[in-house]
């Protein structure tokens, strides 16, 4: 069995949405997400203590909006440690499913599966 004492420092969701990513989105990985979400509605996550962000695709980019934006297409709900967890692909969009840590207050879970590409492209420069 292999073992590790490797950690990962929880990500601020505030940090996170206010500097590092929009630093990152106008970098390029707003660029290189953005043709996966042509016609695809905003996502939001929103964290069991009540923050909230929206991500909104446009031709060319992404864009973070605090809170919940009214066309999202899902809400999803989890907690600040679970997204970070996420952010860092820690979990997955199926990994937190499976293990019930996730949940679509508005929508469905499909939405959030289907941004992951796109996710993955914001947050790691990785191409889709």
């Amino acid at each position: 069995m292999f073992t590790t004492d490797v950690s990962f420092p929880a990500i601020d969701f505030d940090r996170f949405h206010t500097d590092d990513l929009p630093t990152r989105l106008a970098a390029g990985s707003g660029a290189l997400a953005a043709p996966d979400l042509a016609g695809v509605a905003p996502l939001a996550f929103e964290l069991t203590d009540g923050r909230a962000v929206t991500y909104v695709p446009f031709e060319g980019g992404v864009h973070v909006e605090a809170g919940v934006a009214d066309d999202a297409g899902a809400v999803i709900r989890l907690q600040p440690g679970h997204w970070s967890d996420f952010v860092q692909e820690l979990r997955t969009s199926f990994g937190l499913l499976y293990a019930g840590l996730v949940e679509a207050r508005r929508g469905s879970l499909e939405h959030l599966i289907r941004w992951e590409p796109a996710l993955r492209a914001m947050f790691h420069g990785r191409p889709v």
